[in-house]
């Protein structure tokens, strides 16, 4: 036990020492009770910490965060950039970077964790009113790497697999840091519940995750059992567009795979090779291709809707100007007026299973004549965001509603 104790002590001196000259990011690396530095508290350094409370130089709840840490961790997961991911410690300070993440992490409860947050979840004062408040630390593009280092993060949540600033780009900006960067796109509905179970993990809320899962999944495998039965010559062809005017979304696309999940066939899916979602076409080939339905992806930025809109005016005029366009009269779509305007707010994320549920009841209104995708989104927002919003009452996300 002689050995033990000075071991223990030569060990907290030198923590000591390091504290003191590495940078607030880099503090992450000392986790209590480990004795080696390898950042593992093992069965031996746990024997040692019970030696050190009896002694009475720790406290009991610093042995029972050793015990804690020694028990659960380390945790290791694969990202969705294919890095794999380790923590040594219950992860406190988080920094997010998309709110599609943010929104998980709500839906955890671990919003509280959230010390940092992007410029677009700053911006967002509706559906983020308390993350919002939160540091802001910059967009995407121009993050403040110095502002991150002040917030001593444990860990940052950004994009995997999105060209939207690379995860490269970040590490080299966080060189010399203990920061680690967890990147998961928490968009794309085949992945999305391995994202979440994911994050879940890594926060020590596996329950929780398992509830947002099952609602999730619950929801999508309604609507997909039903479209299971329906041949391919019977499923309407759609055009989608997204933001501007002809620019057609492709399979690589969200809004693409709901499409295909609500039993629609996307006429541009095949359209821009590469890594691009969109890419523009011409009028005349989409007169020649003539949809049975029109989906139009509208953008908050563009057009007033979203979770701080009340009025759908800005969006029936644009439903308007599309069945007015030179040509289009003779097409199915604008014939049977099947022209369908939505948000991105519901067509990424956990809440893309709301932008399903409207474009399944557009696709095949009789097939989905019970489905309620208002109802969907309610519950979503007030069982697992905690937010006091009224849909009877706030909101435009489509036009026309169902």
């Amino acid at each position: 036990m002689k050995i033990s104790a000075i071991f223990m002590l030569m060990v907290l001196l030198a923590s000591s020492t390091l504290l003191a000259v590495m940078p607030a990011g880099a503090q992450g690396v000392v986790v209590p009770g480990d004795l080696d530095g390898d950042k593992i508290v093992s069965d031996e350094e746990m024997v040692a910490a019970e030696q050190s409370y009896q002694d009475g130089k720790i406290t009991s709840e610093q042995l029972e965060e050793i015990r804690h840490i020694h028990e659960n961790y380390p945790r290791t997961i694969t990202d969705s950039a294919g890095r794999e991911v380790t923590i040594y410690k219950p992860i406190k300070r988080i920094i997010v970077l998309h709110s599609k993440g943010a929104e998980i992490i709500r839906a955890l409860e671990s919003k509280d964790n959230i010390v940092g947050v992007s410029d677009y979840i700053a911006s967002d004062g509706v559906y983020f009113p308390d993350l919002s408040k939160s540091p802001n630390v910059g967009k995407y593009s121009s993050l403040d790497v110095e502002g991150i280092l002040s917030l001593s993060p444990d860990i940052i949540l950004v994009y995997g697999t999105m060209l939207i600033t690379p995860i490269e780009a970040l590490e080299d900006d966080l060189k010399g840091t203990e920061i680690l960067l967890l990147g998961l796109d928490c968009c794309s509905t085949d992945a999305l519940c391995d994202d979440i179970e994911k994050i879940g993990y890594l926060l020590e809320k596996e329950d929780k995750a398992e509830e947002l899962v099952s609602f999730y999944q619950s929801e999508i495998d309604t609507i997909c059992e039903k479209i299971e039965g329906i041949y391919e010559d019977k499923k309407p062809r759609v055009y989608i567009e997204c933001y501007g005017d002809y620019n057609a979304r492709n399979k690589r696309s969200p809004t693409h795979l709901i499409c295909t999940m609500a039993g629609g066939i996307n006429i541009a899916k095949d359209i821009a090779p590469g890594k691009t979602t969109a890419t523009s076409v011409d009028p005349e080939w989409l007169i020649e291709q003539n949809p049975d339905i029109i989906l139009k992806c509208i953008s908050g930025s563009r057009v007033s809707c979203g979770y701080d809109e009340d009025d759908p005016t800005e969006m029936k005029a644009v439903r308007d100007t599309i069945m007015s366009r030179l040509g289009f009269e003779k097409t199915t779509a604008v014939e049977n007026g099947k022209i369908y305007l939505i948000t991105p707010d519901i067509c990424n994320g956990v809440s893309n299973v709301v932008g399903l549920a409207y474009v399944a009841k557009w696709v095949h209104p009789d097939l989905f004549e019970d489905l309620d995708p208002q109802a969907i989104h309610q519950e979503y927002l007030t069982r697992f965001q905690g937010l006091d919003y009224d849909l009877d009452e706030q909101g435009v996300f489509v036009y026309p509603e169902v």
